[in-house]
Parts: structure tokens; C-alpha cells; sequence
């Protein structure tokens, strides 16, 4: 990913900028998901701990309530074995006592019966006033056959809250005889609720089935409905269907925290009012906390990447001007020192080990340039050698081409005049009959061949004179093609040279990266050109092979040619040896007639035999000339190859020096 900054790529000390920004918002998100759960947890806490808190109290309570009612029920089971119709205060207050009932924490003990006797410990004799069948104290136990707890009310003579509690008796028969009405002093909750707090704090109420505050601290919401109390009057419906809660509520502009609990005996509700800050208050500190971590922890990142943003773009700068003087050429400054072992060490470190490997690159490349320039010259100069010895070899092969067209047409004369010979032997075997008469003739004929034979003699020497003088130039175009060929081998081999240099040169280029690209492209167009020398010596090298394959032949078909010329020559003297014999014994025909006829058969086979030499004599200088034609055509392209390779050599050196002109840039 690219960070970037109005359309332009940012640095790294802003990119580490960014990055800290990063942190620190990832940070602040961490402390946010860390604080929403942590004080999800803690008001999880806090609420289970809070309705714990009034459960108990609940609880205790209604245990509390349970042993008065125990006492109401042990009183109303004495009255019910002891009842006989009359009760007097003093024998209501032993009954307390029996029951284990604290005189003081009762109001009164009235008994009530079906008989309308109602008496009570302290209030004495009330049948005069009251009808107890009439009283809720007796009805709501005889309807619903168990004990009731009353509403509550205000003593008159105390101005205490008092709960009557009313227990039914019956005979042994079973048959409802009364109730006793025990009132309870609730003192007790008033400390009940003083221990209502939360840490210390808040405002603890106890309120009966009717929503009335019977018990609490805060004096002006005692003895008022709890429905027309801030703080209850929003959440009181819900007190009343639910066991136990918990609630935000509002009083008197502040934010407070509701508990609550019903006593089940007495569908009572225990509740407490705290100030939320006071509830929260570990989550107020628990905020402060994260919020100052998180802007510590936002500064420590942000001195930390800006501490390491300075140092790496002070060693980035530095490793920057360096390679700024790398690409301007200069490679004569210090290597980058005090390198660290972190990443941009290691960066430094290959730095300057590619600087020390460019610096001897460079070096070697103009020694090698120097080298390839020098090496170039002397090709052009052996390829110029090779050249005009070329052009002097294609001269040669053009004359010895006209000689051998001027020997063909000796050739074809001297056959002509073989086959007259021929024609005059066959004449005189025709006419050995008539060797008498024509012994004149005969002789003239036989004087005329001789001179012929002469001249035949003559023109064989100067035949088997050019064949032995072709063959010497045919070697010695052999010996040039063999000298030719070294020539191009040791072309060949500074071509080779050149290619593998070429290609180190490329190899070294390529590890120098992109500050090597420009020296890899002149190192392979060196490569190249040497490549390109290389197959123009091989051609060469094959045209020679060729030229040297032909001439070889060319010397083999000489030789052969001269060991015929020399038989001819030899046969044609013996001929003439034959007509001098001849002209010495034309005196004497008749008597050697027989061994005429013989020998002019003999001449005759023998001028067959000069006709059929003579003939491969022609057919030899045909093919020698044909051959001298090919020599000279390849040597006519050995000299135009030659000039190639003299260009191309001249191309290496111009090449070479530019290569030096290149590495001239740099300051080793």
C-alpha cells in the first residue's frame, strides 16, 4: 500500500507519522473496547452486588417477621387450650411472656372472639366500644384460615409505626373461636435501614404493601406513598411486579441509582438510593485511567516513531547522497560507515560492497576496452593483410585460369593433329600393298610425320611445362588458404575472447542492479558484435575448407594430368624414334616389308593410344580450368569476407572506444 499525501507520495518521517496516527487510534479503539467492557463488567458487578445487598436485607427481614408472626401463632395456640371465654391484660401479658415475646417491642395484644370479647394488654376492657366480629383483625384470619400481616399505621399514643399482625384460634373442635391481633413496634427498621447504605453512602427505604415509606432516614419521604416520591415514581409499577431490581433514576436533579427487593412474607419492598457517582465511581476512576494510558501510551508511540523516523531518514539520506555520487560517476568517496545491524546496515553493507564491485568493473572494463581496441586494430590489419593477399591470390588463380584456357586450345590442336597421325597410320596399312610404287611418298609421308612428331614432342613438353606450373600455383594456393585459415582461427579466438568478456562484463552489470543497466547494454552489444565475428570466421574458416578441399583436388588432378602428358610426351618420342627407323630402312622396304606391315601396325595401335592421351589430356585441362574458375570465385569471396571482417573489426574499435569514453566518466 502506497501512503500518499495530495496526490504526492509522503516521506517516511511522514509515513511513520501516519503510522503512529494509526497506532495511536488503534490504541485509543483498544482502550475504548477495554473500558466499554470493563465497565460493562464493574456495572455488572456493582448492580448484582447492589441487589444482592437489598435481597439480603429482604431476607432478613422477612426472617424477622417470621418469628414475630411465630409469636403471634404461639400466642393464638395458648389461647386456643386455654380459652374460656375471658381474658384479663394481665393474663394478655403472662401470654406474651409465655409466648417469649418482648413486652416493649409490643404496642398491644388484643384478643377478639366470636362471642364479642375484645381485651387487650394495654388498652383494657374494649367490648364497651368495639364489636371484635366486626374488625378486619377477625375477619381476614377467619376468611382466610392462616395468619395475616395488617397495614401499617401510626401509634397514636407513641407516634411509632406499628404492624398488626392477626393469628386465628379454634376449639378443639375445630371451630373458629377468635384472633389475636399482636402490634409490633417496626423500631427495628428504622436501624434496619440506617445499615441500608453502598460503600457508606445512599438513602434506604422499606415500604409496605401499599407503596407507604414505613421506614427510612430521609424524613420528609417518610410516611408518603412511594408512587409520589422522585426517584420511586417512575420505576414504582415495576417494584411491585418484579422480586427484585435495579434502576436509573433521577431525584432532585441528580442521578441516582435504585435497588430493591421484595420481603415475601409481606410483599414489603427494601430499597436503597445511591448517587450514581458515588456507584460509579470505580468506573469514573476506571475512564481516567484508560483515557490517561491511552494518551500516554498515543505520546510514547508518537516519540518512539519519531525517534526511529529520525534515525533511519538520517540513514537513509546519508545511503541517498552516497548513491547520488554513485550515479554522477564518482566513486572515489569513503564507503558509508558506523553501519548498524538492523536492515539498513545490512543495506549499507551491500552498498558499499556493490560500490568496491563497480569501482573494479570499471577498472577492468577499460582494461579490457583498451585491450579489445588494440586487439581490434591488429585484426583490421591481419584482415587487410588477408585481404590484398586474397585479391593476389585471385590474380594468380586468373592467369593460371588464361593458361589453362590457352592449354585447352593447345591441347585440342595437338589432338587434331593426333588424329591426322592416326589417319596417316590407318592410310598406310591401307597401302603397305602398294609400298613399291609410293616408297617416295611413303618416305615424304614419313618425313612429314616425323617433323610432325617434332612438333607434337614440342608442344606435349610445353603442355606437361604449364600442368607442373599449375600444380605449383594450386600448392601454393593451398599453402596461402592453410596460412588464411590460421589467420581466422586466431580471429576466432579474440572474437571468442571478446564474447566472454563481453558476457562477464553483462554478469557484473546485471549484480550492479540498476546503476548497471547502461553497462550491461554495452556489454551485450559487444557480446554481440563478437558473436557476429565469430560466425563470419566460421564461414570464412568453411569457404577456406572448401577452397583448400578444392585445390587439393585440384593438385591431385594436376599431378595425375602430368604423369599423362609425361606418358604421352614419352609415346610420341617413340614414335619419332619409329619414323627415323623408318626413313632408315626405306632403302631396304622390300626386303623388311613383313616387319613394315608389322611396325606400321604397331604405329597405328600407338596412335590410337595418343588419340584416346591426348583426348584425356583435353578432358584433364577442361576440368583444371573449371576448377581454376571456382578457385578464383572463392577466392573472390574470401576477399570480401575479409573486408567484412576488416569493417567489422573497425566497428570493435570504434565500440571499444566508446567503452572507454564511458568508463572515462567515472573517478575510480
Amino acid at each position: 500500500m502506497v501512503i500518499t499525501q495530495g496526490g504526492k507520495d509522503m516521506g517516511i518521517r511522514q509515513k511513520f507519522f501516519a503510522l503512529a496516527g494509526v497506532a495511536g487510534v488503534i490504541m485509543a479503539i483498544v482502550s475504548g473496547v477495554g473500558y466499554y467492557l470493563a465497565s460493562t463488567h464493574l456495572s455488572s458487578s456493582v448492580e448484582r452486588e447492589i441487589t444482592d445487598t437489598m435481597q439480603g436485607t429482604a431476607n432478613k427481614l422477612d426472617g424477622w417477621l417470621a418469628a414475630k408472626k411465630q409469636v403471634a401463632v404461639s400466642a393464638a395456640d395458648l389461647m386456643a387450650k386455654q380459652d374460656d371465654g375471658t381474658k384479663s391484660p394481665e393474663q394478655l401479658r403472662s401470654l406474651l411472656a409465655v409466648a417469649g415475646e418482648d413486652v416493649n417491642a409490643v404496642s398491644d395484644l388484643i384478643v377478639g372472639n366470636s362471642e364479642g370479647t375484645i381485651v387487650g394488654y394495654r388498652a383494657g376492657n374494649l367490648a364497651p366500644k368495639l364489636n371484635p366480629v366486626t374488625m378486619r383483625f377477625y375477619k381476614l384470619p377467619k376468611a382466610s384460615g392462616q395468619v395475616e400481616f395488617m397495614d401499617t399505621y401510626v401509634d397514636r399514643i407513641t407516634g411509632k409505626m406499628v404492624v398488626s399482625i392477626a393469628a386465628p384460634y379454634r376449639s378443639a373442635s375445630g371451630e373458629y373461636r377468635g384472633a389475636i391481633c399482636e402490634d409490633i413496634f417496626l423500631d427495628v427498621l428504622s436501624d434496619v435501614v440506617k445499615e441500608l447504605k453502598y460503600q457508606g453512602e445512599g438513602t434506604g427505604y422499606i415500604l409496605d404493601n401499599n407503596g407507604n415509606v414505613i421506614a427510612t432516614e430521609d424524613s420528609e419521604a417518610l410516611n408518603k406513598n412511594a408512587a409520589d416520591l422522585p426517584g420511586f415514581q417512575q420505576e414504582y409499577e415495576r417494584m411491585t411486579q418484579q422480586a427484585a431490581g435495579f434502576a436509573k433514576v433521577e431525584k432532585d436533579g441528580k442521578e441516582m441509582v435504585l435497588g430493591y427487593a421484595t420481603i415475601p412474607s409481606t410483599h414489603w419492598i427494601a430499597g436503597i438510593l445511591v448517587p450514581e457517582d458515588v456507584i460509579y465511581g470505580q468506573l469514573t476512576t476506571l475512564k481516567w485511567t484508560y483515557g490517561l494510558l491511552t494518551v500516554a501510551g498515543i505520546l510514547l508511540i508518537v516519540w518512539a516513531c519519531l525517534q526511529f523516523a529520525t534515525g533511519m531518514t538520517r540513514r537513509i539520506l546519508e545511503l541517498k547522497d552516497h548513491a547520488a555520487e554513485l550515479a554522477e560517476g564518482n566513486l572515489t568517496g569513503a564507503d558509508l560507515a558506523n553501519l548498524s545491524a538492523d536492515e539498513l546496515g545490512d543495506l549499507g553493507r551491500g552498498f558499499n560492497v556493490m560500490k568496491g564491485h563497480i569501482k573494479k568493473l570499471i577498472t577492468q572494463m577499460s582494461a579490457t576496452s583498451e585491450q579489445v581496441a588494440a586487439s581490434s586494430e591488429e585484426l583490421t590489419a591481419s584482415a587487410q593483410q588477408s585481404a590484398e593477399a586474397s585479391t593476389n591470390v585471385a590474380q594468380t588463380v586468373s592467369e593460371v585460369a588464361a593458361g589453362m584456357s590457352a592449354q585447352t586450345g593447345h591441347v585440342d590442336e595437338a589432338n587434331h593433329n593426333v588424329q591426322e597421325v592416326v589417319a596417316e597410320l590407318n592410310g598406310v596399312a591401307e597401302k603397305v600393298q602398294q609400298i613399291t610404287e609410293m616408297t617416295v611418298a611413303a618416305a615424304d609421308a614419313a618425313a612429314q610425320g616425323q617433323t610432325l612428331m617434332e612438333q607434337a614432342v614440342k608442344r606435349m613438353a610445353g603442355i606437361e611445362s604449364s600442368v607442373g606450373e599449375s600444380a605449383e600455383v594450386v600448392a601454393n594456393l593451398g599453402r596461402n588458404s592453410q596460412e588464411i585459415g590460421a589467420i581466422i582461427d586466431t580471429i576466432s579466438g579474440i572474437a571468442e575472447q571478446t564474447n566472454l568478456l563481453a558476457l562477464n562484463a553483462a554478469i557484473e552489470a546485471a549484480r550492479a542492479g540498476e546503476q548497471g543497466r547502461g553497462f550491461s547494454v554495452v556489454a551485450d552489444e559487444v557480446r554481440k558484435l563478437a558473436e557476429q565475428s565469430q560466425l563470419a570466421t566460421e564461414e570464412i574458416r568453411q569457404r577456406i575448407g572448401a577452397v583448400q578441399n578444392g585445390t587439393s583436388e585440384a593438385v591431385s588432378t594436376m599431378q595425375s594430368g602430368t604423369d599423362e602428358v609425361k606418358n604421352g610426351a614419352e609415346a610420341i618420342r617413340a614414335v619419332g624414334e619409329e619414323f627415323g627407323k623408318i626413313m632408315q630402312r626405306v632403302t631396304a622396304i622390300k626386303e623388311h616389308m613383313a616387319k613394315i606391315d608389322a611396325a606400321v601396325q604397331t604405329v597405328s595401335a600407338g596412335g590410337g593410344h595418343i588419340e584416346t592421351a591426348v583426348s584425356r589430356i583435353d578432358e584433364v585441362s577442361r576440368k583444371t580450368a573449371e576448377q581454376t574458375e571456382s578457385i578464383s570465385a572463392a577466392t573472390e569471396e574470401q576477399s570480401a569476407s575479409t573486408q567484412e571482417i576488416a569493417a567489422a573489426s573497425q566497428s570493435l574499435a570504434q565500440m571499444a572506444s566508446d567503452l572507454q569514453d564511458m568508463a572515462a566518466k567515472f573517478r575510480i
